[in-house]
């Protein structure tokens, strides 16, 4: 996909579509900025393909416009159930007493975390991704790890040292099977590379 280079109001303008359509006027309610400011929003996103005017003032979401709108509010929705979760996880992990009860639930509670982990890795690089202003992009970037990653990362080395060698042994069991997995998808790559230079 071509870049698109959104800025934060051109974002907010998508997600102010309650359905395809949305008038000028409807719009600058929504938001509550100008009629002006509302048609100038619009003819931007126009400009991108990411909307387009099917009457005087009507406008309509274009397919990649409402599938940006349809997964940034998805992912919103998304990434606070699963933070909530990850949230629940720890919690229940640092008030276990039962030594044999928390290596069972640590061995899935570790990969709920590191999985939680790449999803905001994932999410960033999503999200960040529609905008034009590095400033913005190196904003959300620290703001995301601030708020997620270094704390989750302080409550993995805090498991560690609660509990060190379950919690080792199914740290390095993690590292050995993404290792593993690196190595099988490296040569997945390098087989199909073969394959099309054959064909070329």
């Amino acid at each position: 996909m071509a870049k698109i280079g959104l800025t934060r109001a051109m974002l907010s303008t998508l997600m102010a579509f309650k359905g395809n359509e949305i008038t000028s006027s409807q719009l600058s309610l929504v938001l509550g900025i100008s009629q002006k400011q509302a048609w100038v929003r619009l003819k931007q996103l126009e400009e991108r393909g990411l909307v387009k005017r099917v009457g005087r003032s009507v406008w309509r979401l274009t397919e990649e416009g409402r599938d940006i709108a349809e997964f940034y509010s998805r992912y919103e929705g998304m990434f606070k159930r699963a933070q909530e979760l990850v949230d629940r996880v720890l919690k229940d992990l640092y008030g276990e007493g039962d030594p044999s009860l928390f290596g069972l639930k640590a061995r899935i509670g570790i990969r709920i975390i590191l999985n939680h982990i790449l999803l905001i890795i994932l999410s960033t690089l999503f999200k960040t991704s529609w905008y034009d202003s590095p400033k913005i992009r190196a904003r959300i970037v620290k703001s995301i790890e601030r708020d997620y990653l270094v704390p989750l990362i302080k409550c993995l080395q805090d498991l560690v040292s609660l509990r060190s060698s379950p919690i080792n042994r199914l740290v390095l069991a993690e590292i050995d099977a993404t290792v593993a997995r690196t190595f099988e998808l490296y040569d997945d790559y390098t087989f199909l590379l073969k394959g099309f230079r054959k064909r070329g």
